[in-house]
């Protein structure tokens, strides 16, 4: 699965990603991204090309993190929507897989920059997840992460909701273990309890596979 997945991130999502930040930053220099991106995607499979796309970004969106971010979610295209989130998104604005390589950049560079970080990753989950970006945030501040996703329980979107569920997994595929949360699980056991009975199915089903 992962390699059909990973012919997502191909040479034209990069121009994609490079087009849409390109359209609210103009200095960023979209033909110079894609000229250091795509030679690089083929030897890659899906993860290492997420990161790989991720550390272009960064190569060439010369900005402090939290201008960098800001950047980044204003090229978001529209939420997704719940009821079809895996709906192909080939065509049409900056959402979907394409969004995941946006989540990474804010996991590997924001780790300094927590507010600034689940800010935008509050915006991108909505269009893809921000599940495995939310991971090592929870890891290094436990207390202030946990703290701000039992605030998203009651978020409004169940997009949010949700990612309150997969992002406090303890083990979740493809995604960094949390591994204070194997050896104690009642911090995300207790946002599990609040989310159970969560009117959107979209969000229990996420209930269930964190149980």
């Amino acid at each position: 699965m992962a390699a059909q997945f990973k012919e997502r991130l191909d040479a034209h999502a990069v121009a994609r990603i490079g087009a849409a930040i390109t359209a609210v930053a103009p200095d960023f220099a979209a033909p110079k991204f894609s000229a250091a991106v795509v030679p690089g995607l083929a030897e890659r499979e899906l993860i290492a090309r997420v990161e790989h796309i991720a550390d272009g970004i960064a190569a060439h969106l010369l900005r402090p993190f939290p201008d960098a971010a800001a950047v980044l979610v204003a090229a978001l295209g529209a939420p997704v929507p719940t009821e079809a989130p895996d709906v192909s998104l080939d065509d049409g604005p900056l959402r979907g897989f394409l969004v995941w390589p946006l989540t990474r950049f804010i996991a590997r560079y924001g780790a300094d920059h927590f507010d600034a970080a689940f800010g935008a990753l509050r915006e991108m989950t909505r269009r893809f997840t921000g599940e495995f970006a939310v991971r090592g945030f929870i890891e290094r501040e436990p207390e202030r992460a946990y703290a701000l996703l039992g605030v998203w329980a009651d978020d409004p979107d169940p997009h949010i909701r949700r990612l309150v569920s997969e992002g406090s997994r303890p083990r979740l595929p493809w995604g960094q273990r949390l591994r204070g949360a194997i050896a104690d699980p009642s911090a995300g056991l207790a946002l599990i309890e609040r989310l159970k009975d969560d009117p959107s199915l979209y969000v229990r089903r996420s209930v269930a596979n964190h149980l």
